[in-house]
């Protein structure tokens, strides 16, 4: 593992190239064998141009063999301003989406009204509510910092905990609501502030969150009389495109950028320094290092795959349906924000079938270029499958469009199905019709 320092403390940098010929070559002795497997670039500059000094510098390290995923940048929903040396034809470029720890809640107060609405933070460990909402009577934990097994088991069971920080883990206090029954855990807070409750139990199975002490106390005051009865309300950021995330495509000749979405939205990472200080953070930085990782493990799978391989797998297996709202809600976004989709690493690592364009480049996805829309106009591109398995495939061919095609439709000629035999490879062709 290695760290390239390519940036001072502040400001741009022109040392990009000199990192990357030190990556294709570390002991500069021209026998490039010896070359990096994975570069994770975290950075770029928007517009992008696949003409760019920096672009060309990483076609030329893909080339060579090293695998070299970079962000797509941050300038948010504007065309054609994803970054370079992302825009790279080889290049493996990351636009950003949430997590599904990504979570807000509301906490609603539907009885006594007076009490109103306030913001709840969701425990980093349980699972989160199912469904949207889970409304129930609160009950008070007793003992009230719920460190030992509560004794009002019978008023507990189907009701929602409120229970008192101090004393003990978080993990302890929830594990005891989930055992007199409660269907989920409210803790209070014992002084100013927000509180990020954080710890680890797989047993535990029901949701929890935390309150400030103010509003804990104004729940308390309530409580058993006349009761109090709360919807908690979940916002989940899971597969929703980051705001800031940076369309494509890229300039030029519009080939299509960035190449695939990973989280990056609120990532905890370790701060830089002594100690054991962490970091929350947004930003395809932050999504390109999860791509960086997954290619990775792809090529310790497969050692001898090329570059543009490991980066079929990745766009072939990635989840298309990424979201505009939250909660999984339609619509979803185009390909040219995300790309093929959002990562997912494990069915990368299955998948013994690669499906890329065949048009002499290191991109994997299907470009048509520029074409004069005026009248009526046909483009065909060839795409090849590699069966990199031990048996035949036979495969169905079919168009599914994420995005409006507006005036224009994808066919392909050659038929809907095809057969590619174990360790070999076929092309179809995909035609444009406007």
């Amino acid at each position: 593992l290695y760290a390239l320092r390519s940036f001072g403390c502040e400001g741009g940098t022109n040392m990009l190239i000199p990192a990357l010929e030190w990556a294709m070559d570390p002991n500069d002795d021209d026998d490039l064998s010896d070359h990096l497997d994975v570069v994770n670039l975290s950075l770029g500059s928007e517009y992008g141009t696949p003409d760019d000094p920096d672009s060309e510098a990483v076609d030329r390290a893909v080339a060579a063999g090293v695998i070299v995923v970079a962000a797509a940048g941050n300038e948010g929903d504007g065309y054609f301003i994803t970054s370079s040396p992302g825009v790279a034809d080889g290049a493996i470029s990351v636009a950003s989406v949430g997590d599904s720890g990504n979570l807000i809640y509301t906490l609603n107060v539907n009885s006594p009204p007076d009490l109103g609405s306030t913001n709840v933070q969701p425990a980093a460990f349980g699972p989160p509510i199912a469904g949207n909402e889970l409304t129930g009577d609160l009950v008070r934990a007793n003992p009230a910092r719920g460190c030992t097994p509560f004794s009002n088991v019978s008023e507990m069971a189907g009701k929602i905990a409120l229970v008192d920080r101090g004393d003990c883990y978080f993990t302890v206090k929830v594990k005891n609501a989930q055992l007199a029954g409660a269907v989920a855990a409210l803790i209070a807070n014992n002084e100013d502030g927000g509180l990020r409750m954080i710890g680890y139990d797989a047993s535990i199975t029901i949701p929890s969150a935390s309150l400030t002490r103010a509003d804990g106390s104004s729940l308390k005051d309530r409580l058993p009389n006349p009761g109090v009865n709360v919807t908690i309300v979940k916002d989940a950021f899971a597969d929703v495109i980051s705001d800031f995330s940076s369309r494509g495509p890229r300039r030029g000749d519009l080939a299509l950028k960035p190449d695939l979405a990973a989280p990056g939205t609120e990532i905890t990472s370790i701060a830089a320094g002594p100690g054991d200080g962490s970091a929350d953070m947004g930003g395809t930085s932050m999504a390109t290092p999860h791509v960086a990782g997954a290619a990775a493990l792809l090529r310790g799978l497969h050692p001898q795959w090329p570059p543009r391989w490991i980066k079929a797998a990745l766009m072939n297996t990635a989840r298309p349906e990424v979201f505009t709202r939250t909660n999984l809600t339609p619509p979803v976004v185009g390909p040219g924000r995300m790309g093929a989709g959002r990562l997912d690493a494990a069915r990368a690592a299955r998948t013994p079938l690669l499906a890329f364009a065949d048009d002499g480049t290191q991109r994997v996805s299907l470009s048509f270029g520029l074409v004069d829309v005026l009248g009526h106009a046909e483009v065909e591109r060839p795409v090849r499958v590699v069966n990199t398995g031990s048996t035949d495939a036979v495969l169905t061919l079919a168009v599914t469009p994420i995005a409006d095609l507006q005036g224009a439709e994808l066919v392909l000629p050659d038929g809907g199905t095809l057969l590619v035999p174990a360790a070999s490879e076929r092309t179809f062709a995909a035609r444009l019709v406007l």
